[in-house]
């Protein structure tokens, strides 16, 4: 008959943040953790009570769980041993930690990749916004006004609200405007007629 304080385990087995740990007997029992759990309830996932019974039979090492990507785990085991009273008790440590929380070469290219990634999705967003705001645009409402005048629309002014390149084009179709405009005028006006001429007698 023995009793523990499961208070007591929560500043050493603290250590294994940022994963999970669980102190367990040689059952496999949680008796302790770094965060919440019930008393001697079973460990939460298969490959964690794996963990436990080859920690339980003297064995210590780790694991990678398989899984999706961002999902897979680090399982660590190993007996509490020693030449203290807990010692003999047959207790084991668990641990398991995210792939993601371990600096390890795999983990530090993937996530410098999926940066790398991100920066190049902003890059390219923000220079196709620049080009369709002051490239793409402007051209296009400049093709719908040369083709409103090919058609032979004139009635509205080509706006010019530029004063580079696009803004010479626009300059240039609303001369183009103002000529066809002036030569429809002067098509409507109706011949003078001449003066009869009197012939000398």
């Amino acid at each position: 008959m023995g009793e523990y304080d499961p208070s007591f385990f929560r500043f050493p087995l603290g250590g294994a943040d940022p994963g999970e740990v669980w102190l367990v007997t040689s059952d496999g029992r949680v008796i302790g953790s770094g965060g919440g759990f019930t008393a001697f309830q079973e460990l939460p996932r298969r490959p964690l009570r794996e963990a436990a019974a080859r920690a339980a039979q003297g064995e210590s090492g780790t694991t990678v769980v398989p899984g999706s990507l961002g999902r897979q785990e680090i399982v660590a085991f190993a007996p509490v041993s020693g030449v203290g009273p807990a010692g003999t008790l047959g207790w084991n440590v668990v641990t398991a930690h995210s792939v993601d929380s371990v600096s390890l070469p795999e983990t530090n290219a993937r996530r410098q990749g999926l940066i790398a990634a991100i920066v190049l999705a902003l890059t390219t967003l923000v220079v196709f916004g620049w080009l369709w705001i002051f490239v793409l645009r402007p051209l296009f409402r400049l093709q719908s006004e040369a083709e409103r005048i090919a058609y032979g629309d004139l009635s509205k002014n080509v706006e010019v609200i530029r004063y580079d390149e696009i803004g010479l084009i626009a300059r240039a179709l609303e001369r183009i405007r103002v000529l066809l405009v002036r030569q429809r005028i002067q098509g409507d006006k109706p011949a003078r007629k001449r003066p009869p001429v009197e012939k000398e007698s």
